[in-house]
C-alpha cells in the first residue's frame, strides 16, 4: 500500500526532529529512522495499529514516545500525524 505523509505530519516529523536534534543529532536520526520503518511496516500490514480515538482513524506506537495516527482510503495509508504519547489528537476544541 502507497503511504503518503500529510502536510500536518510533515511537520509534526520536522518539529520532533529538530527537538531532538538539539539534545542528540545521532539520537534524532535514529528516532526518525524508526518513523519511516513503521509507515513502511503499516503499508504492508495497515490493520497493525490499534483503532484510533478519532473515528475511521488508527494509531500506531512508532517509538516509545510517538505514535502515528494514519487512516487508509483511496488505496493509499496517509499518515495524518505524528503524535507525543501524552497528548491529545486532534487537540480538543478551545485548546
Amino acid at each position: 500500500m502507497n503511504v503518503v505523509w500529510t502536510l500536518e505530519a510533515q511537520r509534526d516529523r520536522e518539529d520532533i526532529f529538530e527537538f531532538n536534534a538539539a539534545g542528540d543529532p545521532s539520537d534524532a536520526v535514529r528516532i526518525d529512522e524508526r518513523f519511516s520503518a513503521a509507515a513502511r511496516r503499516l503499508g504492508y500490514q495497515p490493520l497493525k495499529g490499534r483503532a484510533g480515538r478519532v473515528v475511521a482513524t488508527r494509531e500506531y506506537l512508532a517509538h516509545e514516545h510517538y505514535r502515528l495516527v494514519y487512516e487508509t482510503r483511496d488505496g493509499s495509508l496517509w499518515i495524518l500525524a505524528l503524535v507525543h504519547v501524552t497528548r491529545h489528537w486532534p487537540a480538543p476544541r478551545g485548546a
